[in-house]
């Protein structure tokens, strides 16, 4: 097992280093498999805890429940994983205080643990409610929110609904917009996004990439 700390940008820091910040996250492997993110937040705006645990099919979801409801740390459960072209599929379990379940989601990691997909849905129906996102990287950096290029947002119908240019990399920094003038942009800028091979990024669903590649 072991324990990497990490800041609000995701960067790796030290104990030393983490205690001294407002806020920062404890992230726990276990063969090489991440396990638990422990949340800590301290200050006006970030006070609290909150934990994400891993459970694998060998643990009892009420144990872990009981282990880390404490009456002020809001935990969420990920479970039954599917692993699909390198990615993982986890079913998210939300409770707030008194175990009482709060919130349902769907996400995807790739090989990285960098979410590539998440939404809510509806705790007793499953389908879909609020705003999904999918996350594109570039692939040339190493941490996880300088690597991030674009979020595409998707309706509660699986449709795309807006293009968001997430570091400002192709100067977009007017928010959100929708596909056509995204690649309508791209063109003009002459960095034409070739939106035919990333056909992941059309819909919502399905939630698993088909294909190694985005």
């Amino acid at each position: 097992m072991s324990i990497i700390y990490t800041n609000e940008e995701g960067l790796v820091i030290n104990k030393q280093q983490a205690l001294l910040l407002p806020s920062y996250y404890i992230n726990t492997y276990e063969n090489n498999n991440r396990k638990k993110i422990e949340y800590t937040g301290f200050g006006e705006n970030n006070t609290g805890r909150t934990i994400q645990y891993y459970l694998s099919p060998a643990e009892n979801k009420n144990q872990i429940l009981e282990t880390y409801s404490d009456g002020k740390t809001g935990v969420s459960i990920y479970l039954n994983a599917t692993n699909q072209n390198g990615f993982t599929l986890w079913n998210s379990e939300g409770y707030g205080l008194g175990k009482i379940l709060k919130r349902k989601e769907v996400v995807v990691y790739n090989s990285k643990d960098w979410e590539v997909m998440h939404c809510q849905i509806d705790i007793n129906t499953g389908e879909i409610i609020g705003r999904g996102e999918k996350w594109y990287y570039g692939n040339q950096f190493p941490n996880q929110f300088d690597d991030l290029l674009l979020i595409f947002h998707y309706g509660t119908d699986s449709q795309l609904k807006e293009v968001q240019d997430f570091n400002y990399t192709y100067g977009l920094e007017m928010g959100s917009v929708q596909l056509d003038y995204f690649l309508s942009y791209m063109h003009s800028i002459q960095q034409d996004f070739p939106w035919d091979q990333h056909p992941y990024f059309h819909m919502l669903t399905p939630y698993l990439p088909e294909s190694i590649n985005l």
